[in-house]
């Protein structure tokens, strides 16, 4: 089951991966397609992933920076890409 969160600073700065696993995607609340990739070494980066003719397709945005990451400028490309 994906694992789906409200992305705040707060709680984007608590993700981390799970013991097992190279990577996770975490997926956003209130924009439908902002999904956030963590990885065991400790980096996150936004995308927006849709689907094309049935298929998942990723668009990297920008990587995670706890101190110069604007959540809301994320959801604005997320709209204007999806």
């Amino acid at each position: 089951m994906a694992m789906k969160i409200n992305f705040t600073k707060a709680a984007l700065d608590d993700l981390t991966c799970p013991d097992g696993k190279a990577d996770i995607l975490v997926y956003d609340t209130k924009i439908k397609g902002l999904v956030i990739r963590v990885t065991k070494a400790g980096g996150k980066t936004f995308f927006v992933m849709r689907k094309i003719k049935g298929r998942d397709h990723r668009v990297k945005l920008e990587a995670y920076d706890k101190r110069t990451t604007k959540i809301p400028l994320i959801r604005e490309a997320v709209e204007a890409l999806h």
